[in-house]
């Protein structure tokens, strides 16, 4: 199960590095839980470590097939960072955070000059009129000024200087705290990826 796994994954790293955690995306519904997750959030907490895939890929429709070939080419795309960065514990989620479900959770990997990053984050249930949530990053250089994007969704964003993300945090905007950002979808099981780029002054 994806969200059962990012406890596993989460608790792991206390002792190994994302270089040797073993991350397969599976067929829903989940064989121990019976649970269902989306595709995408399946293949979001798998990208932390190394990513494979524990299912047919002939039972699944063409649409998943196409997503399932982006999220290869993701896991190509940010092999180095991932392997070699530095990993940050945002969220733990198996404790309660301050205007976060006990469940969310959260990380970030950190090139080792700084420049580049990759965001997780991971919400197990949905709230009602909830405040706009601010993630607080880590290990970013706080005088350097990073675009940030995220993967999967049309969401434009300001670019943000490493300091505002590390004490203010990254706004996490979507459809049940803001009409204005449809895009993101409302539901349980939700995770987001978020790649920061330094941007040359």
């Amino acid at each position: 199960d994806a969200m059962e796994r990012v406890k596993i994954q989460y608790g792991t790293s206390y002792a190994y590095p994302l270089s040797v955690m073993s991350n397969h995306v599976t067929p829903v519904p989940n064989a121990q839980t019976g649970r269902v997750a989306s595709l995408k959030t399946r293949g979001d907490v798998a990208l932390f470590g190394v990513f494979g895939y524990e299912l047919d890929p002939r039972s699944l429709d063409g649409e998943d097939r196409r997503l399932i070939r982006e999220q290869i080419a993701l896991s190509k795309e940010y092999s180095e960072l991932l392997r070699c960065g530095d990993f940050y514990r945002l969220l733990d989620p198996f404790r309660a955070n301050s205007a976060f479900a006990p469940a969310d959770a959260a990380w970030i990997v950190v090139s080792r000059n700084r420049r580049e990053a990759l965001v997780g984050y991971y919400r197990t249930r949905v709230g009602v009129n909830v405040p706009v949530r601010y993630l607080r990053l880590a290990g970013l250089d706080e005088r350097v000024r990073y675009a940030v994007d995220e993967i999967g969704f049309d969401v434009e964003r300001r670019p943000r200087y490493g300091d505002e993300l590390e004490r203010v945090g990254l706004a996490l905007i979507d459809g049940s705290n803001c009409q204005l950002h449809p895009r993101v979808p409302l539901g349980d099981n939700l995770s987001r990826i978020f790649h920061l780029h330094a941007l040359d002054e």
